[in-house]
């Protein structure tokens, strides 16, 4: 199973986890889809607060590839639309860090598929 690995600063994730909540809070449910996005964000929300220890400087928050296709079209550009904020900072910094993992992985993920 594929995962996505975010290095975070304690601060980054108190940011991240706010907004993972209120992403998750003004989610209108209308079908199977935002169901799934609504309890993906929630289950994340949970996961965070549990690793989550203020005297810790790095934590690695490892998510799956439903969790960072939640993130990426629910939370984070909520984040971005903020400019010039300490929530922009953040969601850029993970942006850039999900885009890595992403491309890195599709490309492992390619060169492992028999050429035909």
């Amino acid at each position: 199973m594929v995962k996505i690995r975010l290095k975070l600063t304690g601060q980054d994730m108190q940011v991240l986890g706010q907004c993972v909540l209120m992403a998750g809070r003004k989610m209108q449910i209308s079908g199977l889809d935002s169901l799934l996005a609504a309890n993906t964000l929630e289950n994340l929300f949970i996961r965070m607060y549990k690793l989550y220890a203020p005297n810790r400087d790095k934590i690695t928050l490892r998510l799956s590839l439903v969790e960072v296709f939640v993130i990426s079209k629910f939370v984070l550009p909520g984040m971005m639309a903020e400019a010039g904020t300490l929530t922009f900072f953040v969601a850029s910094g993970i942006s850039e860090s999900i885009d890595h993992w992403s491309e890195r992985e599709v490309n492992l993920y390619n060169s492992m598929k028999p050429q035909n």
